[in-house]
């Protein structure tokens, strides 16, 4: 029987390698993994416990992709990326969890490189979460994941209640660290409330730390009381941590432009960066103000 989701649960159709993962090898694989944890022969499995690991590149071009998790139906194991690229994933989801990983909880993401992919939903109502690794991240960690090329945005066509928009991650309680993100993040949706940022939408409670992003992070609607945008982060919560970050991003709402360099020696201790002091948390006026700063070196944006 060919690889997929089928009578015998899936992960028993794959290749095991010494550790004892599962091993993920093509396009075919990733979206078996999909199916079996959201449930779509209609038993759902969160993977809790089990590894998987990809064994090589895979080039989604011409094939569709569907987010691993639902709020229903959370994966709770172990994906690592074995430092594989994943390329070209062009996801237009009806689901308000879009990612590689809709929603997680308690999973640990490592390893994972992606390359020119776009991340996008068409939900119509409640909340919404858009993140390049996952959507809304409930705990665990993500770590060594790294984007380059990529889209993570909401078009005006959606109107919704509130929108979680990161490069990384949408909502993030994980934590998220030694990553980095290097494309556009936008939303343009009609809602309530918007939080959009580099790394993540709204950081509730998780810690983002040793990561680099190089954004252009937008919020390009003036629906809702609450419009936070950011380079790290649209938002922080006073449980949430953010430190030993490396930015160059531009933040804009509107008619609002900033560009935000933030600098940790922490990390870069060997360069010296042109730096405007500001808090992690920002949330955009309406008024015009620009900076210049100094372009960072890819070598600290690619590899920590």
């Amino acid at each position: 029987m060919d690889k997929n989701v089928g009578n015998i649960p899936f992960p028993e159709y794959l290749v095991t390698d010494s550790d004892g993962a599962y091993l993920i090898t093509n396009v075919k694989e990733m979206n078996a993994l999909a199916a079996y944890v959201n449930g779509v022969n209609g038993e759902a499995h969160t993977c809790e416990g089990l590894k998987f690991r990809l064994a090589n590149d895979i080039d989604f071009s011409g094939a569709t992709y569907t987010p691993i998790g639902t709020s229903s139906n959370t994966f709770k194991g172990t994906f690592d990326g074995g430092n594989h690229t994943i390329r070209n994933i062009t996801c237009n989801s009806s689901e308000r969890y879009v990612g590689l990983f809709g929603y997680t909880e308690g999973a640990t993401i490592s390893n994972v490189n992606l390359d020119k992919c776009e991340f996008t939903s068409t939900a119509e109502s409640g909340y919404i979460y858009i993140g390049s690794i996952v959507g809304n991240a409930s705990g665990g960690e993500i770590k060594n994941c790294h984007v380059t090329g990529s889209n993570v945005n909401l078009s005006d066509k959606v109107n919704c209640y509130q929108t979680y928009i990161g490069g990384i991650a949408g909502k993030n309680n994980a934590t998220v660290s030694k990553s980095s993100y290097l494309g556009t993040v936008s939303d343009s949706a009609t809602a309530n409330g918007h939080y959009v940022g580099g790394i993540v939408g709204y950081n509730f409670g998780g810690t983002v730390t040793e990561s680099v992003t190089q954004a252009s992070v937008s919020l390009n609607s003036d629906s809702g009381t609450n419009k936070y945008v950011g380079g790290i982060a649209g938002d922080n919560s006073s449980i949430g941590t953010i430190s030993k970050n490396l930015l160059s991003a531009k933040a804009k709402m509107h008619s609002a432009q900033m560009v935000i360099v933030e600098q940790s020696q922490d990390i870069t201790t060997t360069a010296t960066f042109q730096t405007i002091s500001i808090t992690t948390r920002v949330k955009v006026l309406m008024s015009s103000a620009t900076t210049t700063a100094a372009q960072i070196p890819t070598m600290y944006l690619l590899k920590m």
